[in-house]
């Protein structure tokens, strides 16, 4: 495909794609699934960030004067309006994504129970912060911006929303719908750009709240870049390692749901499980069933109705496969090991690892890269335990804190397992895919800061009221 012949999208200001004249710098868009062919062009200025913080800005205020329930039944109707065009943002996303069609319903799915219970939602009216920067990831664009930037505006602030450059034209192409209604257009822009342009943004002194979802390390820094604005408030969401933990009396459907945790957004999804920790009362009979399972399901494009598709990138596959000797090299069994896939449409695939652990001691956890590193990618460690006290202090020592899953039939037991585990959210019985933002928890250690996910972060996007004395 000749370079003149495809699209060229820029950041959205006011609804409207907002080509620079002079542009600071591009990328090409490249099909993951097709890895010689160019979907796009993206291109960017510096300049761009104070024109759409501006109009954000200029246009808070009166969006923030409409009453509660003006401003609610507006958001509502621009939701029912992109999820109603669901099937063209689905086949954006799996062009640039490559995000299988099972993948994406499974998101949308997730996206339309928070819609319902946001239309339930009414929490108590407070001053709006101003204009917020959500600078977000390419891991579930959809559903989290939709939290993200929803929550603002009902709050009344205005929002500049700039995605990960991995996600830009899906995330430009649900902006399309959102910002149907003249009113979300003049409060919601789209800045487009590489990291640069996401840390002027975050700095820019027109802005007073930072959501920033993205890796540890890029977290840090953006602290760092806001150290000397104390009155800018910065939640944190940052990377995950999420563990399974399966109890002797496990249920049945146990491994084929842990197979869709692991695997079903290639490993690319920060509520991914890749830790499962097993009783030695059912490791075997655990591991051979998830073993054959994970050697059965389709890898492809998403065209060709494949559950696993492809790495966003050279890079992220580069490292997946990059773990398989960390794994080995620190006593795992490698039982599957990754590898590249050579397709037709020669694509960023890759098979997915399988690493055994037969004794995993705290000290051990505690040094490991394997079992600690976020590795975004389909690399499943499965490791055997003894008894509950040993599996809870091999398990407190990882280094992240965001949500894990507990399977048995014990209630009693499997409380006191999550009441001892240091992550924000734990579920019983279910994938930690089936995610209900409306429910609020807060990350632990490398995770986040005292971010709220769930609806309870619309109170860290107000203010309280003024009350003349």
């Amino acid at each position: 495909m000749k370079n003149n012949s495809i699209p060229v999208h820029s950041s959205l200001l006011l609804g409207q794609n907002a080509l620079p004249k002079d542009p600071t710098g591009e990328w090409k868009v490249i099909d993951p699934s097709r890895s010689e062919v160019r979907i796009a062009k993206c291109v960017y200025a510096y300049s761009q960030i104070d024109s759409l913080v501006n109009a954000a800005h200029e246009n808070q205020k009166a969006w923030a004067n409409k009453n509660f329930q003006e401003r609610h039944r507006i958001l509502i109707q621009s939701i029912e309006t992109f999820i109603s065009n669901r099937d063209l943002i689905i086949e954006v996303a799996q062009h640039e994504l490559g995000r299988s069609l099972e993948d994406m319903k499974f998101e949308f799915a997730q996206i339309e129970k928070w819609a319902q219970a946001f239309e339930k939602f009414t929490p108590l009216e407070q001053e709006p912060r101003g204009v917020t920067a959500v600078v977000s990831s390419y891991v579930s664009p959809l559903l989290n911006n939709t939290h993200f930037v929803f929550l603002n505006l009902l709050a009344g602030n205005a929002v500049v929303l700039k995605p990960s450059e991995r996600a830009a034209l899906t995330v430009l192409k649900w902006a399309e719908y959102v910002t149907k209604d003249e009113s979300i257009a003049k409060v919601f822009q789209v800045l487009v750009g590489e990291k640069e342009m996401g840390r002027r943004l975050i700095c820019h002194d027109q802005i007073s709240t930072v959501i920033f979802m993205g890796s540890f390390e890029v977290g840090m820094r953006v602290k760092q870049d806001t150290l000397s604005q104390p009155a800018k408030e910065v939640l944190l969401y940052l990377g995950a390692k999420n563990a399974a933990i399966l109890c002797e009396d496990f249920p049945k459907n146990a491994a084929k749901t842990l197979i869709q945790d692991c695997f079903l957004s290639t490993g690319q999804n920060c509520r991914s499980v890749s830790v499962i920790f097993v009783h030695e009362s059912k490791f075997q009979e655990f591991l051979d069933e998830f073993h054959q399972l994970s050697k059965e399901f389709k890898i492809g494009p998403p065209l060709s109705h494949a559950y696993m598709g492809p790495f966003i990138d050279e890079a992220m596959l580069d490292r997946h496969l990059k773990f398989v000797g960390i794994s080995e090299r620190e006593g795992g069994e490698v039982l599957m090991r990754g590898k590249p896939l050579t397709l037709a449409e020669k694509g960023h695939f890759a098979t997915p690892t399988l690493a055994v652990f037969q004794e995993v001691t705290p000290e051990l956890m505690k040094k490991s890269i394997s079992l600690q590193a976020e590795i975004l990618a389909p690399h499943v460690s499965v490791i055997r335990y003894e008894s509950y006290e040993n599996m809870v202090q091999v398990q407190q020592q990882m280094h992240y804190g965001l949500c894990a899953s507990i399977w048995g039939a014990n209630q009693e037991r499997m409380k006191q397992i999550a009441r001892d585990l240091n992550v924000g959210e734990v579920v019983f019985n279910q994938s930690l895919l089936e995610v209900d933002l409306s429910e609020s928890f807060q990350a632990r250690k490398k995770s986040g800061n005292h971010a709220h996910h769930g609806f309870k972060l619309y109170e860290q996007l107000t203010v309280l009221n003024k009350k003349p004395r």
